[in-house]
Formats: structure tokens, C-alpha cells, sequence
């Protein structure tokens, strides 16, 4: 996997297990990011709307796995932006389960396209105050998981961790 050059963003362009973490880069640089599997988005997001609407700061990035129901998919990306944010995705019209992140407007954000066996991932590069970059991964693995599918994504992992950059990993193992 390569992610020493990134690419363009793409264009297509009660929540369960919820975790806020802020992670403090320097004096100035605070990232703060929700991470949730929400097994279906489509029947969860108004609440996601409505708790967001309340949190002060926002949160930077909201990072989401399993956004599309295990048996059907057929909503249009547009239909789940939220407003103050840039919707990022990836696997959406393939069989896997989805992942969905979102970035407030404020932030120039881009997305890297792995070269990888491993699908079911998104990585984001951040850039925070000062010029400050963090690429931040968001990774989904179905407990079905076949081997072959364990090993891509522990390759994923492992070139991931060896990059040259401060990175994040948040997951749904």
C-alpha cells in the first residue's frame, strides 16, 4: 500500500458503540472524532443529526462502519450529508457494509486511495492548525471475516503503521 501520494477526494461523495476521543498533537492541535458502527444509517440519522447539533466543539471527523443494512442498499450518497460537513465514503456500491466519514467544512481534508487487497477501509488526510497533517484510517472487518480477508487486512495495518505519518486508526474488529 502506498500512501505517500494522495488522491483527489472522491466525488461520490441511538448510535451503537459510540467512542469520542481527542487526541492532543502539540499545544495547539486538538482533533476530536466520533467513531460509531451503526449497522444502517439510513434509520439512524436523524439522531446522529440531532446529537451532533448539540455537541460543542463539533467534532473534526465522525467516522462510521457498517452504514448500509446486510440485506439491501439503495440510497443515494446525497441523501446522508450533514450539514457543516464534507462526506467521505468508500465501498458503497460493492458488497461490503460501508464506511462513511465526515469532515467539518473547515478542514482541508483529502482522501488517499490504498493500493490494497484490503477494501473495507478509508484513510483521510487532516490538515489541522499549523500545518499539522495526520492521516487518520477508518476500518471495518465483518466477524465473518474469511483468513485470506484477516491477512489483507493485517498487511493493511501493518503498512499503514510504517508510514511516515502521525495516523489514527478507528475500527470495528
Amino acid at each position: 500500500m502506498d500512501i505517500s501520494s494522495p488522491r483527489s477526494p472522491r466525488k461520490d461523495g441511538d448510535c451503537e458503540n459510540e467512542e469520542t476521543e481527542q487526541l492532543k498533537f502539540n499545544n495547539s492541535n486538538k482533533l476530536l472524532v466520533i467513531y460509531a458502527n451503526v449497522d444502517s444509517l439510513s434509520n439512524k440519522l436523524e439522531e446522529l443529526k440531532f446529537r451532533i447539533s448539540s455537541m460543542h466543539p463539533k467534532p473534526h471527523l465522525i467516522a462510521l462502519t457498517e452504514i448500509k443494512h446486510k440485506n439491501k442498499w439503495n440510497i443515494d450518497i446525497s441523501e446522508l450529508q450533514l450539514d457543516g460537513y464534507i462526506i467521505y465514503c468508500n465501498n458503497l456500491q460493492e458488497n461490503g457494509r460501508g464506511i462513511v466519514n465526515y469532515v467539518r467544512s473547515d478542514l482541508v481534508c483529502r482522501q488517499y486511495i490504498p493500493q490494497t487487497p484490503f477494501t473495507e477501509s478509508l484513510l483521510l488526510e487532516l490538515q489541522l492548525q499549523n500545518n499539522f497533517k495526520v492521516i487518520v484510517g477508518t476500518i471495518y472487518r465483518s466477524q465473518n471475516s474469511r483468513p485470506d480477508n484477516d491477512n489483507d487486512l493485517l498487511t493493511f495495518i501493518n503498512n499503514f503503521s510504517s508510514s511516515v505519518y502521525d495516523s489514527m486508526i478507528t475500527n470495528y474488529f
